[in-house]
């Protein structure tokens, strides 16, 4: 497969742009991006590649169509996209390219001239130069990044004088995402061994097959409980006597269900603060348990707190928040500490 560079180009009608008789760089804007994120309008993903041979204009070298010289304002079109020149098989450049990075090589110059390389989709050659050339001049070589055309060309153009003209294929731009481009790879190779004996999972899994067990971006299977610890125990500036405060909790997997207000409680302890007791939940702060479908949390400490609750959150399946009030005390600064352990179960 080929090496996939993480870099957007922006707008290829800049890239290869000078004043004419004047050299040229390439521009490329580089911004953060994700890789499965659809391009724009202006955006491409630079795909390098070995290297290839589409054009030599030399008759005892000639690679493409042509095998003379380009003569003064003469132009030659050259085309990109396909098997072309020595860019055959696996560097042939795809016909979904809309961009090409190229090295351009100018030979044997008979007067002082200017190379120009553009789109194809142009009638005429812009006052832009890639190459400066004179007599007796060793070979002009020059990075160049151009927009193909609508059918996948480019044109050059020279000033004056005679040169021949040498283009390697360097790498081209594509309006496919990374993951688009990742998945032309070839067929899968041969299925690998089963890795070594892992840990007890989670799900039941005891490892003995290489499996992992769920993980925090599953699914947490039916009838698997899991478990943790829920602890706040920090100092609260106090805006006023009776203020509610809470604290997420994050599950270890998602929940086949989102979890509502009802189904988050307090195993029944006694204690006054605890108001939303569930007599289905029947563990201990020790071996916390949960039936099925719900969170049970077991109380453990607090200080400083009243009516401490359990209830859904905005994290939805992925977690549940416990909530509380001040016990009136007032005092900023304080520290607010509720301890407890819980269990979910999946339905």
């Amino acid at each position: 497969m080929k090496s996939l560079v993480a870099s957007r180009a922006r707008s290829f009608a800049n890239l290869a742009t000078a004043g004419v008789l004047g050299c040229v760089g390439t521009l490329i804007v580089v911004s953060a991006w994700r890789a499965d994120a659809s391009p724009g309008d202006l955006d491409a993903t630079y795909v390098p590649i070995a290297g290839c041979r589409v054009t030599d204009t030399r008759v005892a070298t000639n690679v493409g169509p042509r095998a003379e010289p380009l003569g003064p304002n003469e132009v030659m079109t050259v085309a990109i996209h396909g098997p072309n020149g020595e860019c055959t098989g696996a560097l042939a450049v795809p016909d979904d390219a809309v961009g090409v990075a190229l090295n351009v090589t100018a030979v044997g110059a008979t007067a002082t001239s200017n190379i120009r390389v553009y789109t194809a989709d142009l009638q005429s050659p812009p006052n832009l130069s890639n190459l400066n050339v004179y007599p007796g001049a060793p070979p002009t070589p020059n990075k160049v990044d151009v927009q193909l055309s609508s059918s996948g060309a480019i044109k050059v153009y020279n000033f004056k004088g005679t040169v021949d003209v040498l283009i390697d294929v360097v790498g081209y731009y594509s309006s496919a995402t990374l993951l688009d481009l990742a998945n032309r790879s070839g067929a899968a190779g041969p299925q690998g061994p089963v890795g070594p004996r892992g840990p007890a999972g989670a799900d039941g899994s005891d490892g003995s097959d290489g499996s992992r067990g769920f993980s925090a971006w599953d699914v947490i299977p039916s009838g698997v409980t899991v478990t943790g610890n829920f602890v706040f125990d920090q100092p609260v500036t106090v805006a006023n006597n009776g203020d509610s405060y809470s604290s997420a909790v994050t599950l270890p997997g998602i929940a086949s269900d989102v979890l509502g207000t009802t189904d988050v409680n307090f195993a029944p302890t006694g204690n006054a603060l605890v108001w939303d007791g569930d007599d289905d939940c029947t563990g201990s702060a020790n071996i916390p348990t949960a039936p099925a479908g719900k969170v049970c949390l077991y109380l453990v400490q607090t200080s400083n707190v009243n009516n401490i609750a359990g209830y859904g959150a905005r994290l939805g399946d992925r977690g549940f928040r416990v909530g509380w009030s001040d016990d009136g005390s007032g005092a900023a600064g304080q520290s607010y500490r509720v301890y407890a352990t819980w269990a979910y179960t999946a339905p």
